[in-house]
């Protein structure tokens, strides 16, 4: 028979494992269950940090993309992030021939003198634009009327020389300016026709071709470009043959 103090032992030994044995179940389910909740806050944070990273991503897109659309040189008007760099080198040819900014003394070799036309003709100045350098060159356009872009400096003359059309680009019909500007890539050329109808009265005709980029060594390419009108021949009449 066991003795009081032998009962107290044994019941302090039992609750002794007992309590061990409540210990290890906890260590057992309560430990896995808080390291669970602990990463599952770890993932809902990673989520929510990522999904904030799309959302910043798509803004500063947006950005960059009205920041690309309001560029219209080497620096931004009002700017983001990040600009594209137009510093590319404007090269202007006729017949192959390079136009020298300034040139202002038209020849019929590169195309700038386009010879004698009859009164009610028409003819064609035809040049190429060439981005030679190694970044993209912006050519500059403007929906006012001689403002920068390609244009017809001279005032008075345009009812004769008109902006056709210009490859790559888009421009109204029988214009003196043009609307839109346009973007050239290294190696890349475009290019211009120029109509001159020969309406009268009889002379020589000049302009002056005025094209705006972002070249930082020459803003606006001029040179000049010249036609000359003459008479309509009067037919010889028809001798009438003598009986």
């Amino acid at each position: 028979m066991c003795s009081t103090s032998q009962t107290h032992n044994l019941l302090g030994t039992g609750a002794g494992f007992c309590f061990l044995f409540v210990l290890l179940l906890g260590g057992l389910f309560v430990y896995p269950l808080i390291s669970y909740i602990n990463c599952k806050n770890d993932v809902d944070d990673i989520k929510h940090y990522g999904d904030h990273v799309e959302r910043e991503i798509k803004r500063v897109k947006k950005e960059i993309q009205k920041c690309e659309e309001i560029c219209e040189g080497t620096s931004c008007k009002s700017c983001c992030h990040t600009c594209p760099v137009f510093q590319g080198i404007l090269r202007v040819a006729g017949n192959n021939i390079t136009i020298a900014n300034g040139d202002f003394t038209p020849s019929l070799l590169d195309g700038t003198d386009l010879g004698d036309l009859l009164v009610g003709d028409e003819g064609f100045f035809n040049f190429s634009l060439s981005n030679i350098g190694s970044e993209k060159l912006r050519i500059l356009g403007n929906t006012v009327e001689a403002g920068p872009g390609i244009y017809l400096e001279l005032t008075g003359g345009w009812e004769r020389f008109t902006i056709e059309s210009v490859s790559g680009g888009v421009t109204a019909k029988r214009t003196n300016y043009l609307g839109n500007s346009f973007v050239l890539e290294p190696s890349q050329n475009v290019f211009i026709s120029i109509r001159f109808f020969a309406d009268g009265p009889i002379s020589y005709y000049t302009e002056i071709v005025a094209i705006a980029s972002t070249d930082a060594s020459v803003p606006t390419h001029r040179f000049g470009i010249k036609a000359n009108v003459l008479p309509t021949p009067t037919p010889t009449p028809t001798p009438t043959p003598t009986p």
